[in-house]
């Protein structure tokens, strides 16, 4: 099931970097281009501090947890425990976010947003395809375990009320 994992992963750094080295190289910081009205536009900003520009200079905290992100996700990723579609297509999105907000951090000490949505004065905190990659990432696993319910739910009504544990005892129906 790794199959997911990577690729997807792998589809939104290359997006994310896509995009990013667009708006580095062709626009000017706070520059503003309207894509469809007044709704949507690409507006270059630096971010230096987490999503929505929360805890600004903090670069070397971000990196950090960065790679310590990285490095659960591989391991959340190989567990036998999460290797349902859904589950690793959420973590290969948080992934592939997580590596390009690093690699930001990393080149530039910042973090490069550009999407800019809204309508006149009310606009949602500027953003770019990692942020939009952690947060639909997190929302399928939030929605999965909603639907799902904790490990234990699962399997203690797999067995059923009436299941015989592995010792030959009757478990009990809660």
């Amino acid at each position: 099931m790794m199959r997911l994992f990577f690729p997807v992963a792998a589809f939104v750094l290359i997006c994310d970097i896509i995009t990013k080295q667009i708006v580095y190289r062709n626009m000017d910081l706070y520059q503003s281009i309207p894509v469809f009205g007044d709704w949507f536009h690409w507006t270059y900003i630096h971010n230096y501090g987490a999503a929505f520009g929360l805890f600004e200079g903090n670069r070397w905290v971000f990196v950090a947890v960065s790679i310590l992100s990285v490095f659960v996700l591989f391991g959340l990723a190989r567990s036998p425990r999460y290797q349902r579609p859904w589950t690793l297509i959420a973590l290969g999105l948080i992934l592939g976010g997580a590596i390009g907000n690093l690699i930001d951090r990393l080149w530039l000490g910042k973090v490069i947003d550009f999407i800019n949505i809204g309508i006149g004065d009310n606009r949602w905190p500027y953003f770019n395809i990692a942020d939009s990659g952690i947060s639909v990432g997190v929302v399928l696993l939030a929605l999965q375990m909603l639907r799902e319910g904790s490990p234990e739910e699962t399997s203690d009504s797999e067995n059923g009320p009436n299941s015989v544990s592995e010792s030959g005892r009757s478990l009990p129906a809660d």
